[in-house]
């Protein structure tokens, strides 16, 4: 009798316990749905540092820039400039992308990118910064510009730079 009443009394805690437990919200996988032109900007895994995106968002928005976080994936184009997709993919549990734009067009979201060197060197020397001695000598180049090496890949220093163009559904 005592065992059955211990063993009811456990069910009934764990029950309540499994209840009780707060659910986490799940984050839509498009948090922006504006059609238009944007680049995915992520950095080399290796250099990581704490907070890094959001120091990306506050200086192109300094700039000027629309930008976001978002969990996505990098989409990838053998020819075009920009990637064309009517949603951006979810990744999972990866990473976050910084997503710069929209931008109206083709060529607003090309003439941005002067932009990008100022913005991408200034996280560059703070990771610099945090890496000690050797990374110091990481180059830093005042006239470096991002360059589009094929397809929809763009390149500055250690970041990786992919255009995209959001189409309306």
């Amino acid at each position: 009798m005592k065992r059955s009443i211990t063993c009811m009394l456990l069910m009934l805690l764990s029950g309540t316990a499994f209840f009780s437990q707060t659910r986490r919200r799940v984050r839509p996988a498009q948090t922006s749905t504006t059609p238009g032109y944007y680049f995915t900007v992520d950095m080399c895994h290796a250099c990581y540092y704490p907070n890094w995106t959001k120091d990306l968002l506050r200086l192109f928005q300094a700039r000027g820039l629309r930008a976001t976080l978002y969990e996505g994936a990098m989409m990838e184009t053998p020819t075009e400039r920009f990637a064309s997709v009517k949603m951006f993919p979810r990744r999972g549990l990866w990473k976050d992308i910084v997503y710069v734009g929209p931008f109206t067009s083709e060529e607003t979201a090309l003439a941005a990118l002067d932009k990008f060197p100022i913005v991408l060197r200034e996280v560059q020397r703070k990771r610099n910064k945090m890496g000690g001695a050797k990374d110091q000598e990481w180059p830093l180049s005042e006239r470096e510009e991002v360059v589009r090496t094929k397809g929809n890949d763009y390149k500055y220093g250690f970041y990786e730079i992919k255009g995209c163009k959001l189409i309306a559904l």
